[in-house]
């Protein structure tokens, strides 16, 4: 009988894997045949594995939250340099030309923001869901899950930038689950328009 590939896919699972195994040689490998310091070696290389793995996962937090900071940063500064934008081009000194030198110059956009919707694409990666939407010329997007038995959608995250990883792990500790996620499109830290189509993946 053909049996699968005993070593997880996914890191969470690889983690505790490992971690069973580091335990376990210590117990069986006497009974094996394997000396002390052959078992210290295996555990050895195995710590490796098991602190890349952390080491890994902790620059990843760091990471997505100098992201948030940054998005956060502009955010919060991207308004008032609208308003001095504004300014400036409500000066009688002003000219397309002084526009043109700034690069503040660009095409109208309207959004109906009672019918604007963007279209959630998913993608399983080794880190988590990879979540990609279509900002539709709108500020950001607001992302909600329903994870496995769970019986609605929750908030996930708000992002200024259409890309985002979800690296929660399954509800339930299910090795296993079907997730659904929905997009709702963000101006001026609301929501406008109408939600995403639901698109759903399994994780």
């Amino acid at each position: 009988m053909k049996h699968a590939y005993y070593f997880p896919d996914s890191i969470p699972e690889r983690l505790e894997w490992l971690y069973n195994f580091h335990a376990q040689i210590a117990v069986e490998g006497p009974g094996l045949g394997f000396l002390p310091a052959q078992i210290t070696a295996i555990q050895a290389y195995i710590m490796l594995m098991i602190n890349g793995i952390l080491a890994a996962d902790q620059a990843m937090q760091v990471a997505q939250q100098k992201v948030s900071d940054r998005d956060s940063l502009i955010t919060t500064n991207l308004e008032t340099l609208r308003q001095d934008v504004q300014t400036i081009k409500d000066k009688t000194a002003y000219t397309e030309a002084t526009g043109k030198s700034l690069k503040i110059i660009g095409s109208e956009i309207k959004i109906d923001f009672d019918t604007v919707k963007t279209i959630v694409k998913l993608k399983k990666t080794q880190d988590g869901i990879d979540i990609k939407f279509g900002m539709q010329h709108c500020e950001g997007g607001r992302i909600y899950c329903q994870r496995g038995k769970e019986t609605g959608f929750t908030f996930v995250a708000q992002v200024t930038h259409p890309h985002y990883i979800d690296t929660r792990p399954n509800a339930d500790e299910m090795p296993s689950e079907i997730r659904k996620y929905k997009v709702i499109l963000v101006y001026k830290d609301k929501e406008v328009g109408l939600d995403s189509d639901i698109a759903e993946i399994t994780h």
